[in-house]
């Protein structure tokens, strides 16, 4: 009876150390969605202003925010709606050899914290997007072909909501310029 009470024990402890490394193998955010960009601010400085006032940016290098990811010439830009955190974006800063894609950074990441995805036989050739639902997270990993011959590789993060959010504010904005369009 004791010797099952310990190997119960051992279980557990081993369960939850795993489900432990499993939880930090990704990056911790800086922010929770929906916090405020003061909270931000704060650290880094104003957030950037975007194509409509609504929405501001603040890029974060992945190496300061994830030091032990392997995240390096990649930036965290963390979106606001109306202040308030809707979306996290991961960009490989590609150079005009796009060392950063070449390298597969972006890519080994996603497949580590999100799940593994059927890239093909040559990985390096792989063009697409995977969609994953991840918890409480809306996860999007994308790699295409750009001007120049530049790869645009990233990974979008929100929730249901704010990504809801988000493609509603969109969507209103596009109608109203389509609008003013037709009244010119």
């Amino acid at each position: 009876m004791k010797y099952m009470k310990k190997i119960n024990q051992l279980l557990l402890i081993l369960v939850f150390t795993l489900m432990s490394f499993n939880t930090q193998a990704a990056c911790k955010l800086a922010l929770e969605f929906g916090e405020n960009i003061s909270t931000l601010e704060e650290k880094f400085g104003p957030g950037m202003p975007m194509q409509f006032p609504e929405i501001r940016m603040i890029p974060i290098l992945a190496d300061e925010l994830c030091p032990n990811e392997k995240l390096t010439d990649v930036v965290i830009e963390h979106r606001f709606l109306n202040g308030k955190l809707a979306a996290v974006n991961f960009v490989a800063l590609n150079d005009e050899n796009n060392s950063v894609s070449k390298k597969l950074t972006l890519m080994k990441y996603v497949k580590k914290v999100y799940g593994n995805f059927d890239t093909g036989q040559n990985i390096k050739a792989y063009r697409g997007f995977e969609v994953f639902e991840k918890g409480k997270y809306f996860v999007v990993y994308q790699k295409t072909n750009g001007e120049e011959n530049f790869i645009n590789e990233e990974i979008y993060v929100s929730t249901d909501l704010y990504d809801k959010l988000l493609a509603k504010f969109y969507g209103d904005k596009e109608e109203e310029q389509s609008k003013d369009m037709e009244n010119n």
